[in-house]
This record gives structure tokens, sequence and C-alpha cells, in this order.
């Protein structure tokens, strides 16, 4: 075989390696990583869940792992980010908005019971684990920055609502936190198989406070009609 046929025969040999790399990491296989870290976490536990485990429910090893997260940490970053920012963004969209205070109170409430229907483990992950205890200082003050932000349009809404006096006068921070606490618990009870979508669950929490912060008003007649989805033999709400 002449020099130029060996070049070329090792150039193509090079290129086949090379597809067979590209083509051996799916472009999707980042997002299963995450799929199946949350839902390993929300199940067992942050703590009691280790990269092995998660390699080996995602079908790869454990070096493998490492090419698309650095450590453990990073990881259960990414199953928080959306959990943290897309609540965040949709409040501020609505506190930004035109709607009366206590039409925004409720769409934020149901903004945050679509969350739990769509990111159920992530949302229990948030809600429920000591995060301080498997991240970073850096990284845990940054959430606890995003978390702050967060209640602090909540109180935003609220001000405004007291200020053009839909709202009976009441304490921003107090009421807040009770609005985020009565939805953050939904991960307890919720089945996202059940007769009642978590939107349609936070809908009628959501009449149930704005009937006790309506200055001489129903919280009813700000939401929406009560939708049901088809009821499942043996499920509950």
């Amino acid at each position: 075989m002449s020099r130029g046929s060996r070049a070329g025969a090792a150039s193509s040999t090079t290129a086949a390696a090379g597809k067979k790399r590209a083509g051996g990491i799916r472009p999707d296989r980042r997002s299963e990583i995450v799929e199946r870290a949350t839902a390993l976490f929300a199940d067992a536990g942050v703590a009691n869940v280790s990269m092995n485990d998660i390699a080996e429910a995602v079908g790869i090893q454990k070096p493998s792992l490492y090419y698309f997260f650095r450590s453990k940490q990073d990881l259960l970053r990414a199953v928080l980010r959306p959990v943290v920012d897309e609540p965040y963004r949709q409040l501020r969209a609505i506190a930004e908005g035109p709607a009366e205070p206590a039409q925004k109170v409720a769409d934020a409430m149901v903004a945050l019971g679509r969350a739990f229907g769509r990111y159920r483990n992530g949302m229990e992950i948030l809600v429920r684990e000591k995060l301080e205890r498997h991240l970073s200082p850096r990284v845990t003050r940054e959430i606890r920055r995003e978390k702050a932000a967060y209640t602090e349009l909540w109180r935003r809404i609220l001000r405004e609502g007291v200020a053009a006096g839909c709202f009976a006068p009441l304490d921003d921070k107090i009421v807040a936190f009770a609005i985020i606490g009565s939805l953050d618990w939904m991960y307890a009870w919720f089945d996202p198989a059940g007769e009642l979508s978590g939107e349609e669950i936070a809908r009628r929490i959501a009449s149930t406070f704005l009937g006790g912060l309506l200055a001489g008003r129903r919280g009813a007649a700000v939401t929406r009609p009560p939708s049901r989805r088809p009821a499942k033999k043996g499920s509950t709400p």
C-alpha cells in the first residue's frame, strides 16, 4: 500500500472513530440523567443516592456520568434549576402585569400549583431537603437569594393590593409565607394522576385565601370556574 493510500485509510479510520464517539452520546442523555436523578432523590432522599445509583438507573457507566456532571452537587443543581427558575419567571410576569392585585394572587397561586403538576418530584426536593447539606455554601446562598426574590414578588403583590384598597390591612411577609407554604406542602399529598390537577387545587386554595384577604368582596369572584379532569377509579386529588 502506498503512503498516500495508508494516509487516506488512516484518515477514514479516524473519521469513523470520531463519528462513533460522537454517536455514543445521545443528545437527550443529559435530560434523561436529570430526570432519573430527580426521581431517585425524591424517592430515597439526596443523601441516600450515589452517583453509582444514578448511573445504574440511566444504564451507563459511572465515568460516563461525569462527562455530563462534574459532581453530585452539579447534578442536584441541575435538578433544582427548573423548580427555582420557572416559578420565579412566571411570578415576575404576573407581578409586573396589568391585572388587579386579587387576580394576580389567584394567577400566581395557580402558576405554583401548575409547577407541582409539572415538576412534582423536583418541587418535593426543593421543599423537603435541607439543601445546605448537599450544596456548597456559594450555591446554597444563590438558591436562598432566588427564593427570597420569589417571596419578595409575593410581598409586592400583597402590598399593592393593600395600597389599592383591594386587600384589608395585612402583614405582607406573614401572608406571603402562608400562601407559599400552603402550596409547598402539596408534595406530601398531591397525586398528579388524581381527579384534580395541580393548578385546579391551587385555584381552590386561592379562592379560600382571597376570601380572607379581600376587603368587602369574596375571593371566589376573581377565580375561574372550577374544572375537573376525568376521574380515575381509586384515585384521590
